[in-house]
């Protein structure tokens, strides 16, 4: 994991323990009502990890596809045969 998927991870964790302890009343938090906002951001802040997490991975695999497909066009062609016209491409059959 990256730099940014684990400090998500740790803001949701953070967000959403702090906020059961307000939510369910083992802190009293009565006076202070902008902290039971730590719940809902916790829950977005775990949203936002899935998504890294999951597009870390897809990131990955298209540069894996990417770096092939580069490497496969930067390959020398085949010479082309004058007489046979082996080695040329082209869209028709031949019969």
């Amino acid at each position: 994991m990256s730099k940014m998927t684990k400090g998500l991870l740790y803001a949701a964790v953070a967000g959403l323990v702090s906020g059961l302890l307000f939510v369910t009343g083992v802190v009293d938090a009565h006076g202070v009502v902008t902290f039971y906002i730590l719940l809902p951001a916790g829950a977005i802040f775990l949203g936002l990890f899935m998504i890294s997490l999951v597009l870390e991975k897809e990131t990955a695999l298209f540069d894996q596809e990417h770096s092939l497909a580069v490497a496969a066009t930067s390959a020398p062609l085949a010479p082309m045969d004058a007489r046979t016209g082996a080695g040329k491409l082209t869209l028709a059959k031949t019969h």
